[in-house]
């Protein structure tokens, strides 16, 4: 999609210079090559290579992100349960608890529901992580294919709006 989106965005290139052509011929401020001209060169580099400057800051945030992620890997899944000591409270038994402390059967039935309790917080919490993650990359994808049109769009004074909702994207 990328390929199909900058080679659209370069035809309309051809448009731009014609565009600046009469907008010199009829003396307009906006749309001077003094003005222009420089921003066309900037943004065809940009479109050309948008790809990769998308590349680069994707790579960066993803750097970021993994940070977070191995950080919480590091606390997921048997930390979690040693942390609330679901594993103890699973492996008590009607024997083992008949004679210790007072604990009694009913004790360790509600101790069961509040560590099922505990599972079922942790493992929506890790859907919900996935969704974003999921939803980030479909979203990345999509800003990718889209960011030559955008950079184009840059060139023309009524077009940076959406130049910058681009990069707003991006944050």
């Amino acid at each position: 999609g990328w390929v199909l989106t900058r080679d659209i965005a370069n035809m309309f290139y051809v448009f731009v210079f014609l565009l600046i052509a009469f907008g010199t011929m009829l003396k307009s401020e906006e749309y001077n090559w003094k003005k222009l001209l420089p921003r066309l060169v900037l943004t065809a580099l940009m479109v050309n290579f948008s790809r990769l400057i998308i590349g680069i800051l994707i790579d960066f945030s993803q750097v970021v992100m993994l940070t977070f992620v191995n950080g919480y890997s590091a606390a997921a899944g048997g930390n979690f349960a040693s942390i609330f000591q679901i594993n103890n409270l699973l492996t008590y038994s009607k024997d083992n608890c008949a004679g210790q402390s007072g604990i009694d059967q009913n004790q360790v039935f509600v101790g069961a529901l509040l560590a099922l309790a505990l599972v079922v917080v942790s493992l929506i919490t890790v859907a919900v992580i996935l969704a974003v993650l999921a939803l980030r990359v479909v979203m990345l994808w999509i800003l990718t294919i889209l960011s030559p049109i955008a950079f184009l769009a840059g060139t023309f004074p009524q077009g940076q709006k959406y130049y910058t909702q681009l990069w707003e994207e991006f944050k």
